[in-house]
């Protein structure tokens, strides 16, 4: 079945949304980064009304990125969370991974060690599925042992 001519002005509606939300993103000003979320923000609404799963999650994870570069991280983790939930429905291991390893680094610029390992540790089980995404385990495993290490430095031996 081939998609109706308003699903193809829609899809290009959300790829032309996201190249300029990217744009404003590496223009990089609080104002740009400001009208990048605003932009992604339809994007997401023009996917969800597609039940684009996918691209959804995708944005929900552009936006809580931004949301760091703006200063702020509970916003952000809130965003992480959804696109978490998001991939999740739609069994997309990729963007979830993605999620979970956006959640665990913004947990640890936030000092919540534990939820960071959590975190961290559930993007390297998602990685599982995901043998094309080799590259970041190391990256990911170094950073649940720097945690680690923290939280055996703070518990002395007995």
């Amino acid at each position: 079945m081939l998609p109706t001519v308003a699903a193809a002005q829609s899809n290009e509606s959300i790829e032309g949304l996201h190249q300029q939300a990217r744009s404003a993103v590496a223009r990089g000003t609080p104002l740009d980064l400001t009208e990048a979320l605003r932009i992604w923000a339809r994007a997401r609404q023009l996917a969800h009304e597609q039940r684009d799963l996918v691209t959804e999650s995708a944005i929900l994870n552009n936006m809580g990125v931004t949301r760091i570069k703006l200063g702020h991280p509970d916003t952000a983790v809130a965003e992480f969370r959804q696109a978490m939930q998001v991939a999740t429905l739609a069994d997309h291991a990729s963007n979830q991974m993605s999620a979970l390893y956006n959640l665990g680094r913004t947990f640890e610029s936030l000092g919540r060690s534990d939820e960071a390992l959590m975190s961290y540790r559930a993007a390297l089980e998602v990685l599982e599925r995901l043998p094309e995404r080799v590259e970041i385990r190391s990256n990911i495993e170094s950073r649940i042992t720097r945690l680690q290490e923290r939280f055996d430095d703070a518990d002395p031996a007995e």
